[in-house]
Formats: C-alpha cells, sequence, structure tokens
C-alpha cells in the first residue's frame, strides 16, 4: 500500500514537477547570488592588502580635516572611530563594506527564495540591470555608498515577508537610508522609491501605517539633512588636508587620488571629464547595455500583466535621478541604483498575499536569456558597457 505522499505525487504529477521546478531554482539562485556575493567580497580583501582603493574606500573616507565639506560628517566620524581605538580607518570602512555584503546578500537570497516563482526573484536580482551583476561586470564601481541604500531596500523587501518583524524592519532601513544620505547626498533623490516601498508595505498589510509615517519622518529627515549640509558645504578644496588627517592615522597617499580629490574640484574638472567619457561610441555603447538592462524587466512586467504598474514604478525610481546625469559621468550606477530599487520594489509587489496564483511563472528559457545578457553586457559604471564575460574594447 502507498504512502498517504506518494499517493499524492502519483494523483498530481503536474504539482509535483513544479515543486520540483521550484526546488532547483531556489538552489541555482541561491549558488548565483552566492557566488556573486564572492566577486566583491574578494575586491574588499584585495582592498585591505593594498591598503584601501581611492574609490572604493576613499569614497567613505572623506572627512572634515580641512573644514566643513560635502560627505563628510560620515567619514570624520570614523577617524574619530580610528583615533580612539588605534583602528585603521581603511579596515573599518572594510569590515563595514563586508559586513553591509553580507547581510545584503543573505537578505536578497531569502526574498527570492520566499517568493512563489523563483524565476521571477532571478529576472529581478540576477539579471543585467541590478547591482549584482553590475558588480561583477565593474567592481570599480562597486562598494559605493548606495550599498547601503541597497541594503535599507532588502530590508524593506524582508519586511513584505515577515509581518511579524516589519516594524523593526522598517525602522532598520530607514536608518540606513538616511545614513547613506548623510554619507552621499545624491542617495536622497531615491526618497521616492523609499516612500514607494513603504507605501506597498502598508498596502498590502505588512507594516501598520503609524510604523510607516515613522520610517517616512526618518527617511525624510535623512534626505534633507544630506542634501541640506552639501548644499551649504559643497566642494570648497580640502582635499590634502583630508589626505594629512588620513595619512596621520597610517593610510597611503594613493588613496587621495579618487573621491577624496574630488572633493576640491570644480566645474572645470567636471567638463574636462564629461569631454574625456561623453563620446559617440561610448554613448552609443551605453544606450545598448541600457536598453539590455531595462528589457528583462519590460518583459516580466507584461508577463505579469503589470504594466502601467511597471511604468508607474519605473517613473518613480528613474525620473528623480535624471538630474544627476548632467553633472557626473557615473551613468551606469546611477541607472543600476535606480533599477535596483525597481527590483525591489517589484519583489515587494510579489510578495502580496495571493500572489502566487496571479500569473503564471516565468519560463525557464526567458531566466536563461536573462542571466546569459547579464553576463555578457552590462551598463559601465561611467559612460559606457562593461561585461563580466567579454572582453570589451
Amino acid at each position: 500500500m502507498e504512502s498517504p505522499a506518494a499517493e499524492t505525487r502519483t494523483r498530481n504529477p503536474a504539482r509535483t514537477a513544479m515543486g520540483l521546478r521550484t526546488a532547483a531554482l531556489r538552489a541555482f539562485f541561491t549558488a548565483w547570488l552566492g557566488a556573486a556575493a564572492l566577486v566583491p567580497l574578494l575586491a574588499i580583501r584585495g582592498d585591505l592588502l593594498a591598503g584601501g582603493h581611492a574609490y572604493r574606500q576613499g569614497d567613505w573616507l572623506i572627512n572634515l580635516a580641512g573644514g566643513p565639506v560635502r560627505r563628510g560628517l560620515p567619514g570624520e566620524a570614523v577617524l574619530g572611530m580610528a583615533r580612539a581605538t588605534g583602528a585603521d580607518p581603511v579596515a573599518l570602512i572594510c569590515a563595514l563594506q563586508a559586513a553591509l555584503v553580507l547581510g545584503l546578500f543573505a537578505l536578497l537570497i531569502r526574498a527570492g527564495r520566499r517568493l512563489t516563482d523563483t524565476g521571477a526573484a532571478l529576472f529581478l536580482f540576477a539579471g543585467p540591470g541590478c547591482f549584482v551583476a553590475f558588480w561583477a561586470a565593474d567592481p570599480d564601481g562597486a562598494l559605493r555608498k548606495e550599498t547601503l541604500l541597497f541594503t535599507a531596500l532588502a530590508l524593506l523587501l524582508t519586511a513584505a515577508q515577515s509581518p511579524r518583524r516589519a516594524g523593526a524592519l522598517a525602522g532598520g532601513a530607514a536608518a540606513l537610508y538616511a545614513l547613506a544620505c548623510l554619507w552621499h547626498e545624491a542617495m536622497a533623490l531615491w526618497l521616492p522609491a523609499m516612500l514607494a516601498a513603504l507605501a506597498l508595505l502598508t498596502g498590502q498589510g505588512a507594516l501598520t501605517r503609524s510604523a510607516a509615517r515613522r520610517a517616512g519622518a526618518v527617511m525624510l529627515a535623512g534626505a534633507a539633512a544630506g542634501l541640506g549640509w552639501a548644499l551649504a558645504f559643497p566642494a570648497t578644496g580640502t582635499p590634502h588636508a583630508q589626505c594629512a588627517a588620513l595619512m596621520q592615522l597610517g593610510a597611503r597617499v594613493e588613496l587621495c587620488h579618487g573621491s577624496i580629490d574630488w572633493t576640491g574640484s570644480g566645474a572645470p574638472r567636471i567638463a574636462e571629464t564629461f569631454a574625456y567619457y561623453l563620446t559617440p561610441a561610448n554613448a552609443a555603447h551605453f544606450a545598448l547595455a541600457a536598453a539590455l538592462a531595462l528589457a528583462p524587466l519590460a518583459w516580466l512586467a507584461r508577463h505579469l500583466g503589470a504594466t502601467r504598474t511597471a511604468l508607474t514604478g519605473a517613473a518613480i525610481c528613474l525620473l528623480p535621478a535624471l538630474p544627476l546625469y548632467a553633472v557626473a559621468v557615473d551613468w551606469g550606477r546611477f541607472l543600476t541604483i535606480s533599477l535596483t530599487a525597481l527590483a525591489c520594489l517589484a519583489a515587494i509587489r510579489l510578495s502580496r498575499p495571493g500572489a502566487e496564483t496571479a500569473h503564471p511563472p516565468v519560463p525557464l528559457v526567458a531566466v536563461a536569456t536573462s542571466l546569459a545578457a547579464a553576463l555578457l553586457l552590462t551598463p559601465a559604471h561611467t559612460i559606457g558597457w562593461a561585461s563580466f564575460a567579454l572582453d570589451l574594447p
């Protein structure tokens, strides 16, 4: 006589096949993102051994040694901690980055495995538009301060799947987002995306309105503080003093030849940089990579029958950041931040009660196509394209 489980499998072969498909996709999703996490973790290890990277760690160590300067408050706090403990400031930043990377990827893996359709999770977080592929293809654009924003979004996604802890998770996300804005004022431009995530959580019943209001107030205060400080103290020509403060703590002078040096730059250097990067070839390469990054998300929206909702989300995530493209050449970073925010909003929406029966699963051939695209081409962190698998010009 067959056991009840065996009898159920015999009577429901389609359900058994779907269960096997889901288990295989969840294992693959875990392995793919786990392997992808090694890229930034190995970069952090290499940077620590080399004494720091001028952008990946230098960007976090802008400080107030030469007077008030935009993005300098949190870096000054890191220097204060280094003085108090005798620790290497580069090591402190590397430790923070490693903790954020481990937490971020763990949250995304958990969230993707808990979605009913893991194929959709692969589309959202392993496709060519998300930071996962971008960091692997162009490590020079990885581990910047938007890592705080990504982790905040991942916490809100976790809140959608864990209503009992949603209040605490939303509070943690708000605190991280406020810190991100203080560390880089441009993160304030993704405030609409963060507030949209809170609105989705309350609309789906995962978060109380009072908790959403508290989290939203912290986010708004952080964005206002970051923008206000940056407007009050723009580039002030203090890189040498900042560098001297770091060297007193044992840092290499090469650490200063990146983001810290840029704090003393004005319009002439920005114009020179645009002239160097904004060539017809680079613009064409970026346009192609951007189209490929957007294509899987557009296809998924159509597959889910949510084109109008996706267009609203795209407007929320993409349009507020458009001014950045006129003042800096990090176009790939800006686009990836917007598309990662859009992916998190979509995943929150797919986590709502009843979503598992609202759409058919994503076909495996579509998943494979998206993964192949992520390996072959993504936007570069500046104007252009990048690839993990190809040696592009």
